[in-house]
């Protein structure tokens, strides 16, 4: 306590956030995703599910989510989903359109063929439960639609570039005793001149938490050098280094696949090189007259990022 205290005179109060973060690929669980679909052909009517002949459809997605996940202070609370590939189980969605006198043929056929969904969002804040609130946008990769009328041309709508509407979503991703979980729901609506349809549900997956990569930072003092030491990062990465003096935030950095748990970060220095066990460092100089400021540091490399150092330069 007395050492606590005494560094706490001096301004030399230091914060190290002990996990790290990651660009992660959660395993879709088709068990636990259960969609819906529904559809109505333009000046034909509502489809019904072949064989059931319920309005709204069933089915299960497998595949998988791309989010990365960054923690503040050990917990996960800032994420992005950077895409999905769901593909439905079966393959094959089949809707008919009965026709009113019974013993025609149905007015239509339809045939939602191969679809794969994707799902992104903005940058979110995750919460001590692991709930989080964002915008979402969500379409197909992939899948047709076929309509084929009883009188008339068929059809084809090409699902894949297709997208709804920005929508907020509200999901839960957590770190369970070292396996990330996540579940992000997902309602797709295409409004197309000759259909209308949507599919809802749950993407649920799961992936193994990867071990820590670590930034420390020694004392900082204003006019003399300061260290950067990075270990347990991939082998011969190139490795940047941000700072942030406004704190914690949930940014997302594109251009490596992932999202840093600061507020306005800011490049410093060149880039680094890791060496085969994965450490690196960098020496950079701390500029004169910042006494008294609070800084804090993350590293970042394609798809991964370090724990967050907060520090007060001496």
């Amino acid at each position: 306590m007395k050492l606590f205290s005494l560094a706490a005179l001096v301004g030399a109060a230091l914060i190290l956030a002990p996990a790290a973060s990651a660009q992660y690929t959660l395993d879709i669980d088709p068990g636990a995703s259960s969609f819906t679909w529904s559809a109505n052909a333009a000046a034909v009517g509502t489809v019904q599910e072949c064989g059931t002949g319920n309005t709204v459809g069933s089915f299960q997605v497998d595949g998988t989510m791309s989010v990365a996940l960054d923690p503040h202070n050990g917990a996960l609370s800032c994420g992005k989903l950077y895409g999905s590939q769901g593909f439905t189980i079966p393959t094959l969605l089949c809707g008919r359109i009965p026709n009113p006198i019974p013993f025609l043929p149905d007015l239509a056929r339809i045939e939602i063929d191969g679809a794969v969904m994707d799902a992104q969002t903005a940058p979110f804040d995750i919460d001590a439960v692991g709930d989080f609130t964002t915008m979402a946008v969500l379409g197909f990769t992939a899948g047709v639609v076929t309509i084929d009328p009883f009188v008339g041309e068929t059809t084809v709508i090409p699902l894949a570039g297709l997208q709804g509407e920005p929508t907020p979503i509200d999901g839960n991703i957590v770190d369970n005793a070292g396996t990330i979980e996540g579940s992000v729901p997902v309602d797709i609506v295409i409004d197309t001149p000759d259909m209308f349809f949507s599919l809802a549900g749950t993407l649920v997956g799961s992936a193994p938490a990867i071990a820590n990569f670590s930034l420390n930072v020694g004392a900082l003092t204003a006019g003399t050098d300061g260290t950067f030491d990075v270990s347990g990062a991939d082998a011969n990465a190139v490795c940047h280094l941000a700072y942030s003096t406004t704190g914690a935030g949930c940014t997302a950095v594109d251009f490596l696949n992932t999202v840093v748990s600061l507020n306005a970060p800011v490049l410093v220095g060149a880039t680094i090189t890791t060496d085969a066990a994965g450490s690196g460092s960098w020496t950079l100089p701390i500029p004169a007259g910042t006494t008294g400021v609070t800084v804090s540091f993350q590293a970042s490399h394609l798809d991964r990022t370090s724990n967050v150092v907060t520090t007060t330069i001496l």
